[in-house]
């Protein structure tokens, strides 16, 4: 009887311990952020020239892009650029393209005069220009952001009007804000693996480019 009695005790014990060890874990949520697609303040703000209507751009070159030039950003920009406006016009100038040419015609496309001989030179009067206005990572442990401001313009390069103009800003984030021991540990390591992603600021300008390009009235 004392068997029995024991036998059935440890069982019982051990049901209560596990019992036990599924409440301590399912208090140990967390508040977290789960790489949110995109998290625009607003729509992007757009602007078109009643110049873009009256005599529509059949070709456009890809410019150098502005503002931030750090690692490859700027590169990785100009081709997903070139993904989501080839088909907008009948002839895009691509960003290895202009820079064989100018190469080639040793133009400095920094100088006004030199952007209008090397559009002269090509047969395309419009020029494309991308600007990265802000451009962010941050890291705290248990969080992990990035975001990016972006501005394109299509400019008539001979004498420097702006066609078209559209800003959009995008965010993501992972990790959050741990109320436990075990959703410190996801956390940590969501936000950890958040920052090391080397396609994250890709994937962050490719939704940023894909909303400014609806926002521009020509489709080639």
């Amino acid at each position: 009887m004392f068997l029995i009695k024991h036998k059935y005790g440890k069982r019982w014990l051990k049901y209560n311990c596990m019992l036990l060890l599924l409440l301590v874990l399912s208090s140990c949520g967390s508040t977290t952020i789960t790489n949110n697609p995109l998290i625009p303040s607003s729509l992007p703000s757009s602007h078109s020239s009643s110049a873009l209507f009256y005599d529509p751009p059949d070709c456009a070159i890809l410019m150098p892009v502005r503002g931030y030039t750090h690692t490859n950003t700027p590169l990785v920009l100009e081709n997903v650029i070139e993904r989501h406006f080839f088909g907008r016009f009948k002839n895009l100038i691509s960003g290895s393209m202009r820079r064989n040419m100018t190469r080639q015609g040793s133009f400095n496309l920094d100088v006004q005069v030199e952007r209008q001989r090397f559009s002269k030179s090509i047969k395309c009067n419009y020029g494309l220009y991308a600007q990265i206005k802000t451009i962010n990572q941050n890291y705290l442990m248990t969080w992990a952001s990035r975001n990016i401001t972006l501005k394109i313009e299509l400019v008539r390069l001979s004498d420097q009007t702006v066609l078209w103009s559209a800003t959009h800003a995008g965010q993501r984030s992972q990790g959050g804000i741990p109320t436990g021991p075990l959703s410190l540990a996801l956390d940590t390591r969501s936000a950890g693996l958040f920052v090391i992603d080397q396609d994250g600021f890709e994937a962050l300008i490719e939704d940023v480019v894909r909303q400014l390009t609806k926002t521009l009235p020509l489709n080639g």
